[in-house]
């Protein structure tokens, strides 16, 4: 029998390992972003994935809302940018 992590794995198994590991390193993800521990939260959440394609779940990522407000927030904030650099610039340069 292999060990993964703490948790052992034979066979029929495997996929239950898997989809533990999975659940926990969802939550520590989500706590570790929690506690303002953005490298502990990024390498949960790339652990979450990895699983996810080993165990060719197919699982929607639970990261995602946080992806998407991301997006938009960078988005927001360029376009403020280039209003205010617009205005310092007297608006000549389009």
């Amino acid at each position: 029998m292999k060990m993964c992590g703490e948790i052992a794995v034979n066979g029929s198994d495997t996929r239950q390992a898997l989809l533990k590991q999975m659940a926990e390193a969802e939550t520590k993800a989500w706590r570790a972003l929690g506690q303002y521990k953005f490298m502990m939260a990024g390498y949960w959440m790339a652990s979450w994935v990895h699983l996810n394609q080993a165990g060719k779940f197919k699982q929607p990522n639970p990261f995602r809302p946080a992806v998407v407000l991301a997006r938009e927030i960078c988005e927001e904030s360029e376009r403020a940018s280039v209003k205010m650099l617009k205005s310092m610039c007297g608006g000549k340069h389009e």
